[in-house]
């Protein structure tokens, strides 16, 4: 027996930029008339699974994304009109192949590779002699000055390999996980300000290796309950966009996170409930703000950081109806460097969430929830110097999905109901909004409102 299955999406969006809080809220629905952008992506994945025995079964995944982007262009001496234009696309394949076996009735083992090809293609790629600026040798002052610019494709190649076991030992479960890491860039450095000015336009590369391990330990303390401990490490390597504009052309190092959880899971009547603490310890935390010492987004890392937090979830169930309701808080903050001390910017302490699903019957259902996050520090502030005042927000969900067949499923979602203004993140920099004077100011950048998503699914 086997399995295989396609899905496609296709997404087109238009995006703004943080602006001043007057623009925003007189064209909250498209504040990219100023200096916007929009895109359109085509995301494909196909999955198989095949039993090659009746203890081993082989798995094949596979994903090709493939996005266009375009930026607003303003007409000369207009403030407000232009059009739009293409820039670099977005393109990434990706292939997973593994082996399950199980070797006795109480464990199995996965044993897999996979291989990442990610890349940013430049509409526009050559040599060209241009006025250029950024930041020279000591990372500060800006330079301004005519230089060849190479631009072409910056890519990202990585190759894993991984295993991991699982083995119970009556009501004891017990698993290990080893994942291998070998990542290549060719990138070229990205034509922006905060890069270094003798490097833009010039080709470079990068190597990394890493390894990831997971242990995890589950007693089943009755039927329905059980208690857990675990222990990871996971690493996150910048994507190709992401290392050709770093903070002065500083080369990123690899995000690395090391998690310990405790917790405990349960069904008491009609109510299953989860509870779990954890503490994520992050070395070379890849961050992508403003820096209190610049005026735009970069990406760099900010050091070691910590969160700490619990995490609490119940589900009640009635007949066709299940009540779900959920509660996060996170504690977060810089270790080391100059930012030590301060809670990590954008990062809220609190989200919570509530709602219900309905089963009208076997082939349809809907679920209706709302989500709520509290403040945070604006994306800029890494030294926590103006309070928690940005970010606080509720909104509220709908979604359904029908069965027209048991093969053939037709689902929709309409998110942020109420349309509820937001904001991504907001911060201090500088614009040039008003009669071309800069200004520096707080700036905030709208979140997209109500937003309606349809979709069909089909399993061969």
């Amino acid at each position: 027996m086997g399995y295989h299955g396609y899905t496609y999406n296709r997404d087109k969006n238009r995006l703004g930029v943080a602006v001043p809080r007057y623009i925003s809220d007189n064209d909250r629905k498209n504040p990219g008339k100023i200096s916007g952008s929009k895109y359109e992506s085509n995301d494909n994945y196909l999955k198989i699974t095949k039993n090659i025995s009746p203890d081993t079964e082989f798995l094949m995944y596979g994903n090709y994304y493939y996005r266009k982007n375009s930026n607003f262009s303003r007409d000369n001496g207009n403030r407000y009109y232009g059009s739009f234009k293409r820039d670099g696309d977005d393109e990434r394949k990706y292939v997973k192949a593994q082996i399950k076996h199980n070797y006795s009735p109480e464990g199995y083992f996965i044993v897999g590779v996979d291989y990442l090809d990610e890349a940013f293609k430049p509409y526009s790629v050559g040599q060209e002699y241009k006025k250029v600026t950024g930041l020279g040798e000591n990372g500060k002052d800006k330079i301004t000055g005519y230089k060849n610019v190479q631009s072409g494709d910056s890519t990202k190649e990585n190759f894993g390999t991984f295993f991991m076991n699982k083995y119970e030992y009556g009501k004891l479960q017990l698993s290990q996980g080893i994942r291998y890491d070998y990542s290549k860039y060719n990138f070229y450095w990205r034509n922006a300000s905060l890069n270094n000015w003798d490097k833009i336009g010039t080709k470079d590369d990068s190597k990394y290796n890493n390894y990831s391990y997971e242990l995890s330990a589950n007693y089943l303390y009755s039927d329905t309950g059980s208690t857990y401990i675990s222990y990871n490490r996971a690493f996150r390597t910048p994507t190709a966009s992401e290392m050709r504009y770093t903070k002065n052309s500083e080369k990123l190092k690899p995000q690395v996170q090391d998690t310990i959880e405790i917790g405990l899971k349960d069904f008491v009547n009609n109510t299953y409930l989860s509870m779990s603490t954890f503490y994520k310890k992050t070395h070379d935390e890849i961050y992508s703000a403003i820096p209190p010492e610049f005026s735009g987004m970069v990406n760099y890392n900010i050091g070691k950081t910590e969160r700490v937090g619990f995490e609490g979830v119940l589900e009640h169930y009635i007949d066709k109806l299940t009540l779900k309701s959920s509660i996060t808080y996170i504690k977060s903050k810089v270790v080391d460097g100059e930012y030590a001390g301060s809670e990590i910017p954008s990062v809220p302490n609190w989200k919570i969430t509530g709602g219900l699903t309905y089963d009208f019957t076997e082939k349809f259902s809907t679920t209706f929830e709302g989500i709520y996050y509290s403040q945070s520090y604006d994306l800029d502030d890494l030294e926590n110097l103006r309070g928690k005042n940005s970010g606080e927000y509720v909104t509220f969900d709908l979604s359904a999905y029908y069965k027209i067949t048991s093969d053939l499923m037709v689902t929709g979602r309409i998110e942020n109901i109420f349309d509820e203004k937001y904001d991504e993140y907001a911060g201090y920099w500088d614009d040039n909004y008003e009669n071309n004077e800069w200004k520096f100011r707080r700036q905030y950048y709208p979140a997209i409102g109500r937003t309606i998503t349809v979709g069909v699914s089909y399993t061969f």
